[in-house]
């Protein structure tokens, strides 16, 4: 499973003891890693998959529960596309690659 850093949509604020702004975070990058939604699977693992149902929450759980994924960490561009928003940052990302 590849899994990437978790990066939150929002401006995160830095707030002081007295609830003071004190500035903004620029790097959005949280201590979190999250599934890309890339796997390579070994073909004995079909019967656990369901017909029907989310493998993330079914499947996968009870795989990690006795250790039998693997992540990979990648901090390669990678975007999840839920919005006209984040299908423009991908098509920017994929016409000016930096």
């Amino acid at each position: 499973m590849v899994l990437v850093p978790f990066v939150s949509p929002y401006t995160i604020f830095k707030i002081g003891s007295s609830n003071a702004v004190l500035g903004i975070e620029e790097e959005r990058r949280l201590p979190y890693w999250i599934n890309a939604g890339v796997y390579v699977m070994d073909r004995k693992i079909s019967d656990e998959l369901p017909e029907l149902g989310n493998h993330e929450t079914l499947t996968f759980s009870r795989l990690a529960g006795r250790e039998q994924i693997l992540g990979v960490k990648s901090t390669e561009f990678w975007i999840g596309i839920d919005s006209f928003k984040e299908l423009g940052e991908a098509e920017d990302h994929l016409n000016n690659p930096k």
